[in-house]
């Protein structure tokens, strides 16, 4: 691997890590500031499914929808997040696919980890883990998200409410 190449590589990857530290850090606001303005993000019930808007999902937000979420997270009334999780993501197995016409398509997997304790639920514990596909294009020093795609593993099974973006 060339120079170029693998200091292109360590960028997006150090990218991924910080997006996955603000999120791990409850930064959401700093979190939503990666997103271009027409980006979005996209948890579809089915792996396999190509389009967004025709497809169910478990999550499906432009950056519009994800400030009211991002903004609700803050609120005391936001009982599905309250007490707020701790939560761990682990992103590794980070491969550029395509890099064309300043866009960055990067698939990369993605393991987290929730723990809270809950009254009716003592020790509530859970992990989602699946691949992330990322658009991302560059802008200044950085790159900005202009989608991410969450393909989890137990996409089809009975999930509890997700309150926090994964």
């Amino acid at each position: 691997m060339d120079t170029m190449t693998m200091s292109k590589v360590e960028a997006v990857s150090n990218f991924l890590y910080g997006e996955a530290q603000l999120l791990d850090d409850k930064r959401f606001h700093e979190w939503l500031a990666l997103f271009d303005d027409d980006g979005y993000y996209w948890v579809p019930v089915d792996p396999q499914s190509e389009e967004r808007l025709a497809s169910p999902s478990i999550f499906d937000a432009d950056k519009p929808f994800l400030e009211i979420i991002v903004n609700r997270l803050y609120l005391d009334t936001a009982y599905s997040f309250l007490p707020a999780p701790r939560c761990c993501r682990f992103v590794s197995n980070i491969t550029i696919l395509n890099d064309r016409q300043g866009v960055i398509s990067v698939r990369s997997k993605l393991l987290y980890d929730e723990y809270r304790t809950l009254e009716a639920a003592p020790d509530d514990h859970r992990s989602l883990a699946g691949t992330v596909h990322h658009e991302l294009a560059r802008k200044n020093d950085g790159f900005v998200i202009l989608s991410k795609r969450v393909d989890l593993i137990q996409s089809a099974a009975a999930l509890s409410a997700i309150s926090a973006p994964i």
